[in-house]
């Protein structure tokens, strides 16, 4: 179906999912006979509709998933699933793997934090990980640090490929467009690096691909990305009790509008609800922003070790003075998380 060389006992193709039927004779020919590349099982009939392959009976009202999205389910699944296997009750052998898990997990917090996923239960995962290693219980650690990198890969695979899958389904509601012709190889290229492990080639593959989307969908696409702004920045506000109801109201519409592909109805509303947050919004920060700082003028009066707190603090400063006010909400909830951290 989509001529991809596959190994002679593959029972489905590994790009785009369909299943094969086995030809007898290629099943009982000796593998040392066979000569060249590996020969391809034959492919289901051609009468057998490609979306049963996917979807069960050809009668069911959900679409086909396209390859790349099964990809995607396969991945999710594979991710779900995976264990890596600890060497248990060899301490040496432990404190080799310590080093190695480290080394894994740290680059995928700083990828986590360049692209904004959360990844609350990751970090949980290595505090604990991190404890137990001063306890010297350092099977316990090691089976932490492999746990919190599995925890991490789930998280990425959900949060990129969920995004990678909207954006198909956006495709393919837009064929016809000028500009989904091109952006199709960068997102097959970005759940290779996805499936690759390489989270920021794929985040950058996708980015690539909704660029080259915007080229011939210019307002759509700017439609989209003010409303998705907007999503992130309300959520934000409402994890520190602003109520932005107007707002996340304009912003709903304008994702119904999105929906019916009337892109410059989901303008519109994007821009109205912008305005609304621009009016409400800067000022809520800034009141957060002094109430931190008293509290860390109070903290210190008290004598505790205030470095983490006001590193957080000044990382939200930057972010306010570059008027990016989800970036430093999210750090001023860090301070208070900080905060209470210190009993």
């Amino acid at each position: 179906m989509c001529k991809t060389s596959v190994p002679a006992d593959a029972d489905r193709c590994p790009s785009c999912g369909v299943r094969f039927a086995e030809d007898a004779q290629t099943a009982a020919a000796p593998m040392g006979k066979i000569r060249g590349p590996p020969p391809v099982v034959e492919t289901v009939r051609a009468e057998a509709p490609l979306a049963r392959s996917f979807t069960g009976p050809a009668t069911t009202a959900k679409p086909a998933r396209s390859p790349l999205q099964n990809r995607i389910d396969q991945l999710r699944r594979t991710r779900r699933e995976s264990d890596r296997r600890i060497p248990t009750g060899d301490r040496k052998l432990l404190y080799r793997e310590l080093p190695k898990l480290v080394n894994e997990v740290k680059p995928l917090l700083v990828s986590a934090k360049r692209i904004g996923l959360e990844i609350d239960d990751g970090k949980r995962i290595i505090n604990d990980a991190i404890q137990a290693g001063k306890g010297r219980d350092i099977e316990r650690a090691v089976t932490l640090i492999a746990d919190a990198r599995r925890t991490l890969d789930v998280a990425f695979v959900d949060f990129i490929g969920g995004q990678i899958d909207a954006f198909l389904q956006e495709l393919r509601a837009a064929k016809g467009d000028a500009g989904v012709q091109a952006a199709t190889p960068k997102l097959q290229e970005a759940v290779g690096r996805l499936e690759a492990g390489d989270y920021d080639a794929a985040w950058d593959r996708l980015q690539l691909a909704l660029g080259t989307f915007q080229t011939d969908a210019k307002d759509f696409h700017e439609a989209r990305q003010m409303i998705d702004g907007g999503d992130r920045l309300a959520r934000e506000a409402r994890a520190m009790g602003l109520d932005l109801r107007d707002a996340e109201r304009l912003l709903r519409q304008g994702r119904e509008s999105l929906d019916r592909r009337d892109a410059s109805g989901a303008l519109r509303f994007g821009k109205q609800a912008q305005e609304r947050m621009k009016r409400d919004v800067p000022a809520f920060v800034q009141e957060e922003m002094r109430k931190a700082r008293n509290e860390l003028l109070d903290l210190k009066v008290r004598g505790n070790d205030l470095s983490r707190p006001i590193g957080i603090l000044k990382d939200a400063s930057a972010h306010v003075k570059q008027e990016s006010w989800g970036d430093a909400l999210r750090q001023i909830r860090e301070f208070h998380k900080a905060v209470r951290s210190l009993g």
